[in-house]
């Protein structure tokens, strides 16, 4: 393994990359990764860079942070389905007290140049994301409200307009249910 390219959203700040894809026609590379930013409250953001030139440069197509809080990102994943169109998936962690998780999933059709949330849910978390039947497949887990313990899988066939839940998990002692991946 060589490094491909050291990244810091600011100076001085620290981005963990947890994801990767490439575009099945142009092998463009998208990585997706948590950056701790300076603001004035300390915001996180999920940052994700492309590359066209097989990892020799990368830039910036997306920063997201979906709260004026202090959240960081968990369960982030980035998928490509078809040339240009990318899905881009996570959870944001309430460190404050009182806080709440909140899942998003976001969707590019033109390479990363724009970006657009098409699933959002405070009560779960994303773990992680699939091509599936022609459409999209997420597993979540519930951490409170309604579902409290549950592991779900959901597929879409329409970006996320319609959700069909195809899998459901409820252990005995509610809380105790984790995904890693599907």
């Amino acid at each position: 393994w060589s490094e491909v390219k050291s990244y810091q959203l600011e100076a001085g700040q620290n981005t963990q990359f947890s994801g990767v894809a490439v575009d099945p026609v142009s092998d463009d590379i998208y990585v997706i990764g948590s950056a701790a930013v300076t603001t004035p409250i300390g915001t996180y953001k999920w940052v994700i860079l492309k590359s066209t030139d097989h990892g020799s440069t990368w830039s910036l197509v997306d920063t997201f942070a979906p709260h004026e809080s202090k959240f960081n990102f968990g369960g982030l994943k980035i998928i490509a389905t078809a040339a240009n169109t990318l899905y881009a998936s996570g959870y944001s962690l309430g460190v404050l007290v009182g806080t709440v998780a909140g899942t998003f999933v976001r969707k590019s059709t033109d390479g990363g140049a724009t970006w657009q949330t098409v699933y959002e849910n405070w009560d779960g978390r994303v773990k992680d994301m699939v091509s599936w039947n022609g459409g999209i497949a997420i597993a979540e887990d519930f951490d409170g409200g309604a579902n409290n313990g549950q592991f779900k899988v959901y597929g879409t066939q329409d970006d996320f307009a319609h959700l069909t839940e195809l899998y459901s998990y409820s252990p005995a002692s509610p809380g105790a249910s984790y995904v890693g991946s599907l």
